[in-house]
């Protein structure tokens, strides 16, 4: 079935301060995905903020639905070029396989406790290209 970012966003008059889109811009097909940021951008007074993994992670229909599967990846680098900042948010994209359910690659045991040591501790925190999801953001002056 074709979507078309008609179906998510309408049009808006009004402004409002933030705009946050949480797991949404991967479900989109690339070129939805842009007019997407450039309605939220449009939308917001002061701030967007989106959340997505890190390039594209293969999902299927999700309990039989469809509108579930991941049709674009996004990197920090198609935000920065946009103005946008970014931060990481779960674990190290090398450590996990790349599908929806966030499984880890290697099957040792305390890997959970090694992934988010790592991230949060140490470089990951500053390199969001590392990490599996990470927030871009963007203020609007």
């Amino acid at each position: 079935m074709e979507r078309t970012i008609s179906e998510f966003v309408g049009e808006k008059k009004e402004k409002v301060d933030a705009v946050v889109s949480i797991g949404n811009i991967e479900h989109l097909k690339r070129e939805d995905g842009e007019l997407l940021l450039n309605r939220v951008e449009s939308w917001a007074k002061k701030l967007v903020i989106f959340e997505t993994p890190n390039g594209f992670v293969h999902q299927g229909p999700v309990d039989n639905n469809i509108h579930q599967i991941h049709l674009s990846g996004w990197v920090p680098q198609d935000f920065y070029k946009r103005g946008y900042k970014a931060y990481r948010t779960t674990g190290l994209k090398m450590l996990k396989k790349n599908c929806n359910k966030g499984e880890y690659k290697f099957p040792i045991r305390g890997m959970k406790l090694i992934d988010v040591f790592i991230t949060r501790i140490f470089f990951a925190k500053f390199f969001p290209f590392l990490c599996f999801n990470f927030i871009p953001f963007k203020t609007i002056k």
